[in-house]
């Protein structure tokens, strides 16, 4: 489900952006802004349709969700209006961005205990595996069947393969109900029910908002670039085909820093990734601004790929950490929505950037004016509740 959740990602249908634009004559702000307007209505109702995993079986949800995106697919490929466009741009975050990484990432959080690190890295394998693959394939299609055709396969593909894949695996799933409230346990120790806390408790302790900012930063900058990529290609004069080719860099970086992580969580607890996990992209800017040999897009890629990897894996493994997993669902929905809401206003946000024709040394310096705080409050965090996480991680060893 990682995997095809791509359709509905930024990566994605940054790759349609020209096309697009020349099939409805709109300019990188309008259309950043109809991107963001469907966005936004998704992230209004994620908490609502995500946290309903937290009450029904889950194999019936992720049929449902399955379809949805398969219809997100098609529909964007009818478009024919403004009006539809929106809609599609909706149905595609709802599904794609939104419910099919996080039926699968709540489901492996609510199902494992001790090795929960590593079952949520191997998950998010399918992210870089789909934007090392998806993007190049899709300018492929676009190319030679144009990009509404393309965006009808996706959705004939969702059905052919997505569905079926979750009908077999799910066939077999253990009791849903007794993971759902308990670690997972070996024969030594009895099952324990783990302290959970509801969205409401979340809200109600400071560290929730300490840690946010830092946790939307990739969905607002590294949604925003990969949005524009082909723009952003221009201005360095990289060569599109070499940038794109890129991002096989990309998922490989993030696929290393996303199973590296899974057992250094798994040992060692959250705290001291969410302390350093965002330099990389600093490092990735500078480059940006700095370097102009197409070579270096290779490295600039690949550090917000290992920043996106090891984040896919260490932002719900610290809020199962943290607010436990008997409502994992309505926590991740609810810490989803901030970052589709940051995600919808990273596009247009850039949009007006380029058409202001801002330089990228400009635009850079301007995101890691945004990036100095986050990681001071998330340091401000990890330093303040440190007897907290200590609390965590003890409770954890039994």
């Amino acid at each position: 489900m990682v995997f095809f959740s791509s359709f509905g990602q930024t990566f994605f249908v940054g790759v349609f952006t020209p096309s697009i634009e020349r099939h409805f004559d709109l300019s990188h702000s309008e259309w950043g802004s109809i991107f963001m307007a469907g966005t936004i209505l998704s992230a209004l109702i994620l908490p609502l349709t995500g946290s309903v995993l937290d009450h029904v079986p889950l194999k019936l949800y992720a049929i449902f969700v399955s379809c949805l995106l398969a219809v997100a697919c098609v529909c964007a490929g009818l478009s024919t209006n403004v009006f539809l466009l929106v809609l599609s741009v909706f149905l595609l975050r709802q599904a794609g961005q939104g419910l099919a990484t996080h039926t699968a990432v709540t489901a492996i959080l609510k199902g494992f205990g001790k090795d929960r690190g590593k079952a949520v890295a191997i998950t998010g394998l399918g992210f870089p595996l789909g934007r090392g693959i998806l993007p190049i394939a899709a300018i492929f299609l676009i190319t030679s069947l144009g990009w509404q055709i393309t965006y009808i396969l996706c959705g004939i593909l969702v059905l052919l393969c997505m569905l079926p894949a979750t009908l077999f695996l799910l066939g077999k799933k253990p009791n849903e109900k007794k993971n759902a409230h308990y670690e997972v346990h070996d024969s030594n120790h009895p099952p324990r029910e783990k302290p959970s806390s509801t969205v409401r408790g979340a809200l109600s302790t400071p560290l929730f908002y300490l840690l946010i900012p830092g946790i939307l930063v990739p969905s607002f900058l590294d949604t925003a670039l990969a949005f524009h990529v082909l723009l952003i290609a221009d201005l360095k004069h990289w060569p599109v085909t070499l940038v794109l080719s890129g991002y096989a860099f990309y998922a490989v970086m993030s696929l290393i820093s996303s199973v590296c992580a899974g057992p250094i969580l798994d040992r060692f607890g959250s705290r001291e990734l969410l302390k350093y996990s965002l330099a990389p992209a600093i490092m990735g800017l500078f480059i940006l601004m700095y370097c102009d040999s197409p070579v270096w897009a290779f490295i600039y890629l690949g550090l917000f790929g290992a920043v996106s990897g090891l984040r896919m894996t260490l932002i719900p493994f610290a809020l199962s950490e943290i607010y436990g997993t008997r409502y994992i669902a309505s926590i991740r929905s609810f810490v989803a929505s901030l970052s589709i809401f940051a995600s919808a206003l990273g596009p247009p946000v850039l949009g007006i950037f380029l058409d202001l024709q801002f330089t990228i040394t400009k635009i850079g310096w301007i995101y890691i004016l945004y990036l100095i705080p986050a990681i001071a409050l998330t340091l401000v965090a990890t330093r303040l509740y440190k007897k907290s996480f200590r609390k965590i991680q003890e409770r954890q060893k039994f």
